[in-house]
C-alpha cells in the first residue's frame, strides 16, 4: 500500500479523537511511569498502529526528548553556538526539523509561536511527500501558535470533522511562499494543517495526514505488539536518558541477504520479508552515550538464537565498510549482543555500544556508536549483518 492511500485510509476509519490515556503497560510487565521509554511510548500512542507496519514503504519516524537533553549533566559544550541551540541538536531526531535549528529563536517564535527551547518532546512521521508530526510543549506556550500562524497566512477551516489551523492546497508546494525558519512550511512551502490541544500540538502536511494522528488512540503505534516488544528491549540498560530514536518500520532494504541462509546453510526464513522493523535509540548519561539497535526478522523456531548472536557478534569485527573498517575498529571497545523470541513468530535482535560522549567541530555533543550505525543504515553499509 503507497503511503498516500495508508494515511487516506487511516483517516477514515480511526475515530477523530485522542483522548485515550498516554499511560499503558510496558514490555515485560514494566510500566510506562517507571520505564527508561516512558516519554517515548507517551509518543507513539499519537502514532497510529498502520503507520508502523512493515510493506509502508519509504516511511521514517523520529523521536526526540529534548527537554531530558537540556537536564543531562556535565560541562558545556565548548563551541560558540547558545546553549539552547547545543542542547536541541543533540535530542533532535533526524530529519526535516534538524534544517530549521540554525534559525534564531525569535524567526520561530514569530513564525510559529514557540523555537526549539519550548519543545519538550517531539515525534516526526516522514513518507514524503506526506509528513507530520506531534509536539509536546512547554506548559503555556501552546496558546500563543495560532496568533503566529494566523499572522503568516494560516486559517481556520474543518475537513471531514477535522479542525485545525491551514494553509496551502493539500498536499501541494508553493516556492513562492517558502518559509525555512517554519519547520511545518519549511524550503518547500509545503501545506500545512497544524492543531493545538493544550500543551499537545499535531501537524500534517495533508488534512489525511493531521486526521490519521488525530485519531491515533484508537489502535496506536505504542500498542502494536510487535512494536511493544521492540521497544521493550530499550528498558533497563541502564544507560542514562533517551534522547533521541529512529524508527525504520519497514527494513526489507538494509540487507540483500538471507541472514537464515548465511548463518545455516538453509533456506530462507520463510518469508520474503527479513528484515521486518528497525528501531535506533540514543541514551546518554551526559558523560558517556550509548547507541542501542533493535531489529526484528524472521528467524525459524527450529534454529536457536545462538547462531543469529554470535554471526552478528563476528561480522561486527570482520565486516568491513566502503571506508575499509569493520564497526569495531571505527568505534573501538566491545559490542553487546542479545537475541530473543518476539511476537508473532518474530526474532529481535540488539546491539549496544557505549562510549565517551565525543564534540564535533561545531561544538556539538556526538554520540559516535548512534552516527556510525544511522549512517550505515542511510548508506545501506550494514556490514554487521548477515
Amino acid at each position: 500500500m503507497r503511503p498516500f492511500s495508508l494515511v487516506l485510509a487511516l483517516s477514515l476509519i480511526l475515530p477523530l479523537s485522542a483522548g485515550a490515556d498516554d499511560a499503558a503497560s510496558g514490555f515485560f510487565g514494566r510500566s510506562d511511569t517507571a520505564s527508561d521509554t516512558a516519554a517515548f511510548r507517551a509518543l507513539l500512542h499519537q502514532i497510529p498502529a498502520l503507520m508502523v507496519t512493515p510493506g509502508v514503504s519509504g516511511a521514517e519516524i523520529g523521536f526526540g526528548d529534548l527537554a531530558a537533553a537540556r537536564g543531562l549533566p556535565g560541562p558545556a559544550p565548548g563551541g560558540r553556538l547558545p546553549a539552547e541551540t547545543v542542547s536541541a541538536a543533540r535530542a533532535m531526531p533526524p530529519g526535516t526539523l534538524v534544517e530549521a535549528l540554525g534559525f534564531p529563536a525569535a524567526e520561530w517564535r514569530s513564525r510559529v509561536g514557540f523555537a526549539p527551547a519550548d519543545i519538550e518532546q517531539v515525534i516526526l512521521y516522514g513518507a514524503p511527500p506526506l509528513l507530520g508530526g506531534v509536539y509536546r510543549l512547554a506548559p503555556g506556550v501552546a496558546a500563543g501558535v495560532p496568533a503566529a500562524l494566523e499572522a503568516h497566512g494560516y486559517a481556520p477551516a474543518t475537513e471531514n470533522g477535522v479542525a485545525a489551523l491551514a494553509v496551502g492546497a493539500d498536499g501541494r508546494m508553493d516556492l513562492a511562499a517558502r518559509a525555512p525558519a517554519d519547520p511545518f512550511r519549511g524550503p518547500l512551502g509545503r501545506s500545512s494543517r497544524v492543531q493545538v490541544e493544550g500543551d499537545l500540538l499535531r501537524h500534517g502536511s495533508t488534512w489525511p495526514m493531521l486526521g490519521a494522528l488525530q485519531g491515533a488512540g484508537a489502535a496506536s503505534a505504542r500498542d502494536e505488539p510487535l512494536m511493544a516488544a521492540m521497544v521493550g528491549l530499550l528498558d533497563g540498560l541502564d544507560r542514562g536518558v533517551l534522547l533521541r530514536a529512529y524508527l525504520l518500520p519497514d527494513a526489507l532494504a538494509l540487507s540483500t541477504g538471507d541472514p537464515v541462509a548465511a548463518l545455516t546453510g538453509e533456506g530462507a526464513g520463510g518469508s520474503v520479508l527479513l528484515w521486518h522493523s528497525l528501531l535506533l535509540a540514543d541514551f546518554s548519561t551526559g558523560a558517556e552515550a550509548t547507541a542501542a539497535l533493535v531489529l526484528s526478522l524472521n528467524w525459524p523456531e527450529r534454529e536457536p538464537l545462538d547462531g543469529l548472536v554470535e554471526g552478528v557478534e563476528r561480522l561486527w569485527q570482520e565486516g568491513v565498510t566502503g571506508a575499509g573498517a569493520s564497526f569495531a575498529t571505527m568505534l573501538g571497545g566491545g559490542v553487546e549482543v542479545e537475541a530473543r523470541r518476539g511476537p508473532r513468530g518474530m526474532a529481535l535482535l540488539r546491539l549496544v555500544v557505549t562510549g565517551p560522549v565525543e564534540e564535533s567541530a561545531a561544538g556539538l555533543p556526538v554520540n559516535r556508536g548512534f552516527d556510525a550505525i544511522y549512517r550505515a543504515v542511510m548508506m545501506r553499509e550494514m556490514v554487521f549483518l548477515p
